[in-house]
């Protein structure tokens, strides 16, 4: 999964989230060299994106 260039971490703001273990795990094992809260990030991203009424 590719996520787009959004800007540097220090654009970003800190949240926290408590997830599953077995969801974190998973993620971790599918997000390969990306990272799995790059891919959290994606996914959320792709959520609201789709999920926008104009």
């Amino acid at each position: 999964m590719h996520t787009p260039k959004r800007g540097s971490t220090s654009e970003m703001q800190v949240t926290s989230i408590r997830l599953e273990a077995e969801f974190k795990e998973r993620s971790r094992e599918i997000s390969g060299e990306q990272g799995y809260q790059t891919l959290v990030q994606d996914v959320l991203w792709r959520f609201v994106k789709t999920s926008i009424i104009n």
